[in-house]
This record gives structure tokens, C-alpha cells and sequence, in this order.
């Protein structure tokens, strides 16, 4: 899987790209609707709900954006690009903009608690949060993710819903 980011003019962009399954090309449309899966099929062990997308698209239009999918087809991976427009300079909205600082985020970091029952996403969503400064925990079942005591429960929670219970 790769990630790329970028900006031309006032839009910027994110690239992701993996080299999975694919999609083919009548399903390049549908897999943004709710409940639609590539594979058809009752084994959830390599998939999810079909539910990912929907929010993604949804969440990008709401700021004005685009999110599109391209495959070459089965076996040839998947690249989805999103698109979202910039803020506008400083100089045309009348106030200073603070200049953007990399790196961890500069505040208490955040407890999450990271729920999946695949192991490989979980970690990578885990490595991914801490490499921003927050710190994490992972459970892969249901019964884990509840064995935290209140005091040191998570601040966040970032949970599958297809996850066993």
C-alpha cells in the first residue's frame, strides 16, 4: 500500500494506492454505496460490512470535495483519490493563519483504544495514531475492549463493526 499526497493550485490531493483484489470495472461506482462489497460471499474473514466507503465519500463531499476509485480490474489493485479544496490564503479571508507545524501533535496525547478483529489493520492504525503522538492500545475482540478500568479508559475509540463480541 502506498500514500501520496499533494497540491495543485486550490485543490489538494490524496492518493491511495494498494495491489489487492482490484475492482472491477462496473463496481468502480457502487463501492461507495452503503453495504456493497466487491467479493460476494458470507466469509467476513479477509472483508468487512461494505461500509468504509460510504462514510469516506460522504465525509469528503460534506467539505466539498471528491473521492474516486480506479482499477484496472481483478488482481490489478485499487487506487482511490480524493480531492478537497484548500483554504483560501490569508490575504482574501483578513485574518493571519497560524503556519502549519509537522510532526506530533502538540497537546496531551490522547488515549485510543483501537478495536478490529484483524490484527494487521489494527496495528497499523495503531502505529499510524502514535506516530502522530497518541498513545494506543489494541483488542481484538470484544470482551478486550471492554477491560479497561474507567481511569484509564480510552479518550477515543476507533472500532470495526463487524468485530465479534
Amino acid at each position: 500500500m502506498s500514500l501520496r499526497a499533494w497540491r495543485s493550485g486550490p485543490e489538494a490531493f490524496v492518493e491511495v494506492r494498494d495491489n489487492g483484489v482490484g475492482i472491477p470495472p462496473d463496481m468502480l461506482e457502487r463501492v461507495f454505496s452503503l453495504f456493497t462489497q466487491v467479493e460476494e460471499g458470507t466469509d467476513r474473514s479477509t472483508g468487512g460490512l461494505g461500509i468504509g466507503l460510504f462514510p469516506v465519500r460522504s465525509l469528503v463531499h460534506m467539505h466539498g470535495g471528491t473521492v474516486a476509485a480506479h482499477s484496472a480490474g481483478a488482481g490489478q489493485g485499487s487506487v482511490f483519490t480524493v480531492m478537497l479544496p484548500c483554504l483560501p490564503p490569508a490575504a482574501a479571508t483578513g485574518r493571519e493563519t497560524p503556519a502549519a507545524t509537522p510532526g506530533p501533535l502538540q497537546h496531551a496525547p490522547a488515549r485510543v483504544l483501537v478495536v478490529d478483529d484483524n490484527v494487521d489493520a489494527a496495528e497499523t492504525l495503531a502505529t499510524f495514531l502514535e506516530m502522530l503522538g497518541l498513545q494506543t492500545r489494541q483488542a481484538h475482540d470484544g470482551p478486550r475492549r471492554c477491560s479497561s478500568p474507567p481511569s484509564s479508559g480510552p479518550t477515543w475509540c476507533c472500532s470495526t463493526s463487524a468485530c465479534p463480541a
